[in-house]
């Protein structure tokens, strides 16, 4: 099956357009939507160009190491009235009560120097790796911060790489990440990386900002939910079959769940593995991916 003429199809049709959702997370008291949640807030692709931006007008990403103003008072604060963080997620805030309602606002892991932690942290982190520029990223410290509180990128830090040609004595670096809540601290490379950093690593942070510039027409992403699921057509499990559906994640709930906008994709046979099946629709994905398509939408492409 031609992937590329199936998504066609189903962004296509007229129905199912004017439901759909294209643009950044939004940040709700009550989730229930895809956009509500964590993943779409953690891409860089399922914003379709909607990005926030520093002061200077580049963009800011999931995953970027930040310097940011303090959202509390700058003298109640301990740390003073500028933080280093990592950006964890980025909404849209529809939250009701929310001081930042209507407003980007960024999810911030906190980024502080292992020599200043508090106690009882400081008693977990290791002696050797209390020194000037050695810092910790607190994974559950979440702050939520306007963009508007964004001051630059932070460029001169390196991830569990102390041993790169490129760090030098200015060079801050992270080897540690803390779990405040279960006073645990484990190594950075043990850690899972979010959907924006693999995102980049595979198309490049450079592509990824050219796909969206202004003046090169609308482009909208389109994320896509593969479905896997085994079932019998005879007595027992012994002899099952493996049905691949597509749906668009862009609908709404109530869409998403009917029948006809789950596209079958293939079925595997009785006796046939995973691993014999995915390549044979990997190849279709990876073209439409770098490829994309253009649709009319209206008077416009």
């Amino acid at each position: 099956m031609n992937i590329l003429i199936l998504v066609r199809n189903m962004v296509a049709a007229n129905d199912d357009r004017e439901s759909m959702y294209f643009g950044i997370a939004r940040l709700v008291d009550t989730p229930e939507e895809l956009w509500h949640g964590e993943v779409w807030a953690e891409s860089v692709l399922c914003c379709s160009g909607h990005f926030a931006f520093f002061n200077d007008g580049n963009p800011v990403f999931p995953s970027d190491c930040i310097i940011y103003s303090c959202p509390i008072h700058a003298t109640s604060c301990r740390s003073g009235s500028v933080h280093y963080g990592c950006v964890r997620r980025i909404y849209i805030d529809d939250r009701m009560e929310s001081l930042t309602n209507g407003q980007k606002v960024c999810i911030i892991e906190p980024i502080v120097f292992a020599a200043t932690i508090a106690p009882p942290y400081i008693n977990i982190i290791p002696n050797d790796y209390k020194n000037a520029n050695n810092m910790i990223l607190i994974e559950d410290g979440l702050q939520t911060i306007s963009t508007d509180l964004l001051i630059s990128p932070l460029v001169d830090i390196q991830f569990d790489n102390v041993t790169s040609p490129l760090v030098t004595e200015q060079t801050l670096v992270v080897n540690y990440i803390l779990i405040s809540k279960k006073l645990h601290l484990c190594q950075f490379q043990l850690s899972t990386p979010i959907t924006a950093e693999l995102e980049m690593n595979y198309f490049g942070q450079q592509f990824l900002i050219n796909c969206y510039k202004p003046g090169t027409g609308l482009k909208l992403s389109v994320p896509l939910m593969l479905f896997i699921d085994e079932f019998r057509v005879h007595q027992n499990m012994y002899h099952s079959f493996t049905g691949f559906y597509l749906t668009l994640a862009c609908l709404p709930h109530f869409e998403r769940t009917h029948q006809v906008n789950a596209h079958p994709i293939t079925l595997g046979p009785h006796g046939t593995c995973l691993k014999d099946i995915i390549p044979i629709i990997e190849t279709g994905f990876k073209s439409f991916m770098h490829t994309g398509m253009q649709l009319p939408l209206g008077n416009s492409d």
